[in-house]
């Protein structure tokens, strides 16, 4: 149990499990914004998603809920690419055995929307060279402070580049929005929920997040009466 100011609280249904609510905390939220609120993806629009971890998933299922034509995944794990693909990936691109930019210009030329979900700058500098004429590179804000290498003669092409800082989430009116979303099936919450442990389990919680294992891990705790 918590003490919290109200204004932090946002209510939920008593039917939506709050290990359901738990997701859209913070990552998957940073991912659903990104969409929703910061870029004006509309149907038919086509996207590339870099890192497809809580945050690139929440990309994948926003885009999937507002017909995105193309949306391409972008991961170094097999199995979270598999994933993608059930929640509405038309592609996926291993970047551990295949370079992203190459295989996303022979998929769709260039996105109209490329999503870095990582905060590295290999794929920062990748999601703007996969950008068509025009298109946007929305960057996941991070603490590092590495460097990033742009070719200017890019820019010429109309291309712009957004930070993205929690998906520019207002809590009171797009966790409600999610919610309703999650309730009539648009979006598939339940697919990014990878494991759940118990607070004994903890250790090995820890040690499924240090190696990258699932998308999203919740640890359960239950006071009893």
């Amino acid at each position: 149990m918590a003490v919290v100011p109200e204004r932090q609280v946002v209510p939920i249904d008593d039917d939506v499990p709050l290990e359901i609510g738990a997701l859209l905390g913070c990552g998957v939220t940073t991912g659903l914004g990104a969409v929703t609120n910061i870029t004006e993806v509309a149907s038919g629009d086509t996207i590339a998603v870099f890192g497809c971890g809580g945050v690139g998933a929440g990309v994948v299922l926003a885009a999937n809920a507002v017909s995105a034509g193309e949306i391409i995944a972008v991961d170094l794990d097999a199995d979270t690419l598999a994933t993608m693909r059930e929640l509405g990936a038309t592609h996926t691109v291993d970047a551990s055995t295949t370079d992203p930019v190459a295989a996303i210009g022979d998929y769709a030329g260039g996105v109209d929307y490329a999503f870095e979900c990582i905060g590295s700058p290999t794929t920062v500098e990748q999601s703007v060279q996969t950008l068509g004429p025009g298109g946007t590179a929305v960057v996941t804000g991070t603490s590092d402070s590495d460097p990033v290498e742009l070719d200017l003669g890019l820019f010429t092409s109309g291309i712009e580049i957004v930070g993205n800082i929690v998906g520019f989430t207002r809590p009171h009116v797009d966790i409600p929005r999610y919610i309703t979303m999650y309730q009539n099936g648009d979006l598939d919450l339940d697919a990014i929920l990878t494991a759940q442990y118990e607070l004994e389990d903890l250790d090995t919680a820890f040690g499924a997040l240090e190696t990258g294992e699932g998308i999203r891990n919740v640890v359960r705790f239950d006071p009893g009466p």
